[in-house]
């Protein structure tokens, strides 16, 4: 019996296509839909189990963010992400703190307390939810001078209602775009279990969650998911490496296996639409072989090698306007959409 077989796997690997994103909506990080994959299921336990980051390494387009949404889902825990560009520091992801509307107050000699300043970030929500509430509502407080009319409790607000608020999903995306000093500043937050709120003095410690009667595997084993992308565009530092789960998401080698790949993403992503369309398997099938084909062909230095979401354009295009690869106007929807 394979190992795939025997290992004891909790993490639920269900698409919920009956509520599938609407073609308007494109990645709306519902986490409803992801193709399976067992190897990458298991990186994510094993990520769980040890209490460790889940760093996937790949190239664009390969579904690397798209997964953190989905195992949210799938375990009912909050979901918060956090996109890296060339000007994050490791503190944007702790809070933010706005210093040119306390500017702003101060000139017009109004209070300046600085909780009226502080916005907690993806891991203050993901390291203690009810400190951040309390937070927000007294800073909500603060800021109108009353009671709160509306507060802010961060990204992803609306979806994580109902999901359990002592165990939360983090997606950091693209890391590999920071400075080198990132991914170590938050090896230390990450080993403590905390950070220092400079402007406020304040220690935000995670908060476990409390002891189950009967709890399930990943609630006996884990509370949080921290999940790291990155496209190797930069090496990230040899120790913040050693402290991941790292898990390297391939697509096939095999031609066909890839376009059968890239038929399963479609169906799951625009069911409805293919289904309605005169022919839409046959469409999506022939998009997928000249994807794979196109893809393969020598590029110029720079140029992207076209992913997962290049692809669903592609069928989208084709279905709608009803072309086909071997149609006179293919290959304009090539340069378009796939090797622009």
């Amino acid at each position: 019996m394979s190992s795939e077989n025997t290992y004891r796997r909790f993490l639920p690997w269900k698409n919920d296509v009956s509520t599938a994103p609407s073609e308007e909506s494109g990645d709306d990080r519902s986490g409803r839909v992801y193709v399976d994959d067992p190897a990458l299921r298991l990186a994510a336990e094993t990520a769980i189990v040890t209490r460790r980051p889940l760093l996937i390494r790949g190239e664009p387009g390969t579904g690397k963010s798209s997964f953190a949404p989905f195992a949210a889902r799938n375990l009912n825990w909050r979901y918060y992400e956090k996109s890296v560009t060339g000007r994050t520091e490791a503190r944007d992801l702790l809070w933010s703190f706005d210093a040119l509307e306390r500017l702003r107050d101060a000139q017009a000699q109004r209070d300046v307390t600085p909780e009226k300043y502080v916005k907690p970030g993806v891991l203050w929500w993901a390291f203690n939810y009810a400190d951040a509430e309390a937070f927000v509502a007294e800073r909500a407080r603060l800021r109108l001078a009353g009671p709160p009319v509306q507060i802010d409790f961060g990204s992803f607000a609306e979806a994580n209602v109902g999901r359990n608020p002592d165990r939360a999903v983090v997606l950091i995306d693209e890391i590999d775009k920071a400075d080198p000093g990132v991914p170590n500043d938050l090896l230390e937050v990450f080993g403590l279990n905390g950070f220092f709120v400079d402007e406020l003095s304040r220690l935000v410690e995670r908060k476990l969650p409390p002891a189950l009667p009967n709890p399930r595997l990943e609630d006996r084993f884990g509370s949080l998911l921290i999940v790291i992308t990155t496209n190797d565009e930069r090496d990230l530092p040899p120790a913040f490496v050693r402290r991941c789960v790292v898990h390297t998401l391939r697509e096939p080698v095999d031609p066909v296996a890839q376009a059968r790949r890239l038929e399963q993403i479609a169906s799951l992503h625009m069911r409805k639409l293919i289904d309605s369309t005169p022919s839409g398997s046959q469409t999506v099938a022939a998009v997928a072989r000249k994807f794979c084909e196109v893809r393969e062909r020598p590029r110029d230095p720079g140029r992207h090698r076209a992913g997962t979401a290049e692809f669903l354009d592609a069928v989208r295009a084709c279905l709608h306007l009803n072309i086909t690869p071997d149609s006179s106007v293919w290959k304009q929807v090539e340069e378009n959409v796939i090797t622009k």
